[in-house]
Parts: C-alpha cells; sequence; structure tokens
C-alpha cells in the first residue's frame, strides 16, 4: 500500500493482534494471542463438513447429476 507517497506494509490479522492493547494498555500474553488465532482459523469447521455432506448424499441418491459432475 502506498499512503502519503510512502510505501507501507499492510497489516493483516496476525499484524493486529499482536499490536493489542486492553482498556489498560496491557499487552495480551502469547497463549491469549495464540487462542484467538486458532478461533479465527479453526472457526466454522463444522459448516464445510455438513456441505460435503449433504453433496455426497445428494450425488448418491442423484446418480445421473453425480455422471455430470465426473465429466470433465
Amino acid at each position: 500500500m502506498i499512503k502519503n507517497g510512502e510505501k507501507t506494509k499492510d497489516k493483516d490479522l496476525l499484524d493486529i493482534l499482536f499490536e493489542a492493547r486492553d482498556e489498560d494498555g496491557c499487552i495480551p500474553k502469547d497463549e491469549n494471542i495464540t487462542d484467538m488465532w486458532i478461533g479465527v482459523v479453526l472457526a466454522g469447521v463444522e459448516e464445510p463438513a455438513y456441505g460435503m455432506m449433504w453433496s455426497i448424499i445428494y450425488l448418491t441418491q442423484h446418480p445421473h447429476i453425480l455422471k455430470k459432475a465426473k465429466v470433465n
């Protein structure tokens, strides 16, 4: 990103977590940052599994659509 004619580094979520401060200005412990990061990365792991499960069920119940899906 270029801001005011100077190149700046874009911040990602991990950068923001490392710079985070609570209302008293305290830095979160590494364990807390790790917990927050894991929560972000693993959030919603059930939804893709459900989607894949229902896709497999639907495709096995409708072989003509499975055949179309397999054709490349």
